[in-house]
């Protein structure tokens, strides 16, 4: 078996480290922020990526909003029947990424204001800052996002994973008697590159 194409999503707050150590496993980094009960009856000793089986490639609001494409000999590993993402890719498993397996780092072009705040020079000059498409809902309907929906979120949703309401955006609606503030996500997310 050969080297095969396959991504992660990781933390804005843990890029510039990946890129200096590789990705790595909980086990050595520690660096175990799953809330208690939230993660599935995974291996901590071994990297988790995916390849997608669907057009959306990206999973920004369960993992993070970098989008890493690495190349890699890896193992497939098989998902609980009751894993949230069984219909979205396949699952493969790595002792670790190194640093020059990493071949592409996408970051939505829609944060690239406050990301370019939140990195060094060094790091920004390894990120490709890309389009993405995304539905929300409106109207109880789940509909495709359009460019201003995308901006306000990207001006409004944290980008930093281990915040409270982490790629949460907020948007200004008519409420009964004047404008509100209100809370809204992005699903079906698809990083352009």
């Amino acid at each position: 078996m050969g080297k095969m194409k396959l991504f992660k999503n990781v933390g804005i707050e843990d890029l510039e480290s990946i890129l200096k150590n590789g990705i790595l496993p909980i086990s050595e980094t520690g660096n175990d922020n799953w809330e208690e009960g939230k993660r599935g009856n995974n291996a901590k000793d071994v990297v988790y990526l995916f390849s997608p089986k669907l057009e959306v490639n990206s999973f920004p609001k369960a993992y993070g909003i970098v989008l890493l494409e690495v190349e890699v000999e890896a193992q497939l590993n098989t998902f609980e029947k009751n894993d949230e993402h069984i219909d979205d890719y396949d699952e493969y498993i790595v002792d670790r990424v190194e640093v020059q397996d990493i071949k592409a780092v996408y970051i939505p072009k829609i944060f690239e204001d406050r990301v370019r705040e939140f990195l060094t020079e060094e790091t920004l000059k390894k990120v490709t800052f890309v389009e993405i498409s995304a539905k929300h809902y409106q109207d109880f309907n789940l509909i495709e996002a359009d460019e201003k929906t995308l901006s306000a979120f990207g001006k409004t949703a944290e980008i930093d994973s281990t915040e409270f309401n982490f790629f949460r955006g907020k948007r200004k609606v008519q409420g009964l008697f004047s404008e509100i503030e209100q809370i809204f996500d992005l699903y079906k997310v698809v990083y352009k590159f």
